[in-house]
């Protein structure tokens, strides 16, 4: 997610993919992502409403772009870990509590790791609290769930 702008001239760097543009190349790229968790303007209704008709699973659907911008594998894991919410869920039969928790734990996590500058999904406090303070992440790479 780097974006750089200057003399007329808007950059996006994602992954292995350099794209050079003016603000209409910006402007297309944008609509074509769905809500961002960490922006302040990210429309969890719509997202719900979408979500919730879609016959992917949750675990695809965090991973589309088009539905949860920014999410990769390793929030994935996580995000569905806290949100105790199955991977194989259909979005079409989410309840609309457990979207809530969903989209609550994408805030929560992919705030987290914006403001740490790295993947960091569990807190300090909560390390330390199960008596492993270098716990970095619930469960991404972990042989098994819990």
């Amino acid at each position: 997610r780097l974006q750089l702008e200057g003399h007329g001239i808007v950059s996006s760097l994602s992954a292995m993919t350099v794209q050079h543009g003016g603000v209409e190349m910006f402007e297309k790229k944008r609509a074509e992502l769905g809500e961002d968790p960490i922006r302040a303007d990210a429309d969890a209704e719509a997202l719900w409403e979408r979500v919730s008709r879609s016959k992917k699973t949750i675990g695809l659907l965090l991973m589309d772009q088009g539905f949860f911008a920014g999410v990769g594998n390793i929030y994935r894991a996580e995000i569905l870990f806290v949100a105790s919410v199955h991977p194989n869920t259909p979005g079409k039969a989410l309840s609309r509590a457990e979207f809530d928790r969903v989209w609550a734990a994408s805030v929560k996590l992919m705030r987290r790791g914006y403001e740490e500058g790295s993947i960091l999904t569990v807190d300090k406090a909560e390390a330390l609290a199960l008596g492993r303070p270098g716990l970095r992440r619930w469960i991404y790479n972990s042989a098994k769930c819990g």
